[in-house]
């Protein structure tokens, strides 16, 4: 069964279509007036069609130095439904899965360096 969802990107909301071991990436970001940020976003269907994963990595430079950070999120693909549109500021026409909170990690680079 394919999974049809919501996802808040470039400050709009934009449905995927995933059939059962489809994954999709998006690669944004670039430079700024402190250094600069870049994100990966991808979104998967197992291959059995039942369960949702969404990872998201990101690398960073600024003035305190480089870092970066990584989660793992999983939703069942009959999770998929309206939420409350006052607390995410969509339409209720809009169906997301209910994310659950799996791994996630963060490095300072420069205060590994110091052995903080």
């Amino acid at each position: 069964m394919n999974a049809r969802f919501w996802v808040y990107a470039l400050e709009s909301w934009v449905k995927l279509s995933l059939r059962p071991g489809e994954s999709v990436e998006w690669h944004h970001g670039g430079p700024h007036e402190e250094g600069y940020e870049f994100t990966t976003d991808r979104w998967e269907l197992s291959g059995d069609g039942v369960t949702l994963y969404r990872s998201r990595s990101r690398r960073w430079a600024d003035c305190d130095g480089p870092g970066s950070s990584w989660s793992e999120d999983f939703a069942a693909v009959s999770s998929i439904g309206p939420r409350d549109p006052s607390s995410y500021g969509y339409s209720p026409e809009v169906r997301i899965p209910d994310w659950q909170a799996g791994d996630a990690g963060q490095r300072d680079h420069y205060a590994e360096a110091m052995n903080y």
